[in-house]
């Protein structure tokens, strides 16, 4: 080889190390074992480690000595330090996380509750990330596996979100160190001025409770849509009693509750549940927005613009035209920001309102 081709090759090899470094899957949160029965509802939490964006709808999840495709809900691009969720049945899992709002994957797998080793692999269908893992690491009765730096950890699933530091054991241990310095008079963590009216400390689980319970992550919501929340206690043989309050005067009981939001702004979501003589709490912010949409009738298709720069979920929003007939978008209808999605109208009716799931009018079209 000339010196001028060696100088051109390394040139060349240096231009694609960064993409090839740089732009790597990495499954981040295993939920093998979740609450009740595990079919479909079982899902792999990875995140784009890179500096580039990925498409992963080229890359496989391997599993069981077979490489499992993955097929994108919506959007297949992966940004850099943006997560995704695999699943097996994108209805059983989303209808157990209402209101994630991440972008998903459809699979096929069933994972092993004894343990077994998993990876993602690229187009190639080679190996770029790999994890083994086993029933004595946790993981069951509702917690997942959790993989930061190489080190995994079992505690309430983040589904999409940033896993968690430490397992709940080394909360528990850091929970009493931290409480050690508290008197019977209040708190002495009052650096952060909660609003909250009582004493404890609003934490993901209160240090003095003999259980836990946990409401899962933020959320962002849409106006005037009805958003499923759910309770999970650490202990199966606890049965608390559970007050939900939503942060806009709202109130309801119960381990599940649906609530809709009225008004645009972010709310603080309190669960306090109380067994005998011990409380647990556990605090979230909902992030109510309201859709900023642009609907265009043409011939054969209605199309819906999301004109804001964030995804919004447009699912349970209907369609109702001039002859009394209405169309009911599906569960978890994401449209990206910017994106435009079109529903087809190939027998020409006529667009006369477009209405919010609790049945509110998001736009009337009475000069179409």
């Amino acid at each position: 080889m000339s010196t001028k081709k060696f100088f051109i090759a390394i040139i060349i090899i240096s231009l694609l190390i960064p993409y090839i470094t740089n732009a790597q899957i990495k499954i981040s949160e295993i939920m093998y074992d979740p609450d009740g029965t595990d079919t479909k509802r079982e899902w792999i939490e990875v995140i784009n480690t890179g500096t580039t964006d990925i498409d992963l709808n080229t890359y496989f999840f391997f599993e069981n000595n077979v490489f499992h495709k993955l097929v994108a809900q919506d959007v297949s691009i992966l940004l850099p330090g943006e997560y995704a969720i695999i699943v097996d049945s994108i209805a059983e899992v989303v209808a157990d996380y209402m209101g994630y709002m991440g972008k998903i994957f459809d699979s096929a797998f069933s994972l092993n509750n004894t343990g077994e080793t998993i990876s993602i692999a690229n187009n190639a269908k080679e190996i770029i990330n790999t994890v083994t893992y086993a029933s004595d690491m946790g993981g069951s009765s509702g917690h997942s596996l959790q993989i930061t730096d190489g080190q995994i950890i079992t505690a309430m699933p983040t589904f999409g979100s940033v896993n968690k530091t430490q397992s709940e054991s080394q909360e528990e241990e850091k929970e009493e160190d931290d409480s050690s310095g508290e008197t019977s008079g209040g708190n002495s963590n009052t650096s952060s001025g909660s609003t909250h009216i009582q004493q404890e400390t609003i934490l993901k689980y209160t240090p003095s409770a003999d259980f836990k319970v946990d409401i899962g992550r933020d959320r962002i919501v849409t106006l005037h849509t009805p958003i499923q929340f759910e309770a999970h206690v650490s202990k199966d043989d606890v049965s608390p009693k559970f007050l939900w309050n939503f942060g806009d005067f709202n109130t309801e009981k119960g381990k599940k509750t649906t609530h809709t939001y009225e008004y645009p702004g972010t709310h603080e979501l309190i669960l306090e549940a109380k067994a005998k003589d011990y409380k647990a709490i556990d605090r979230v912010q909902v992030k109510v927005i309201e859709p900023n949409l642009s609907i265009v009738q043409a011939t054969t298709t209605i199309a819906i613009t999301n004109t804001s720069k964030k995804e919004v979920n447009i699912g349970g929003f209907t369609f109702v035209f001039s002859d009394k007939t209405s169309i009911t978008s599906p569960v978890n209808t994401i449209i990206a920001g910017g994106g435009t999605v079109h529903l087809p109208n190939d027998s020409l009716k006529v667009l006369q309102s477009f209405e919010y799931p609790n049945d509110e009018i998001y736009q009337r079209f009475d000069t179409i």
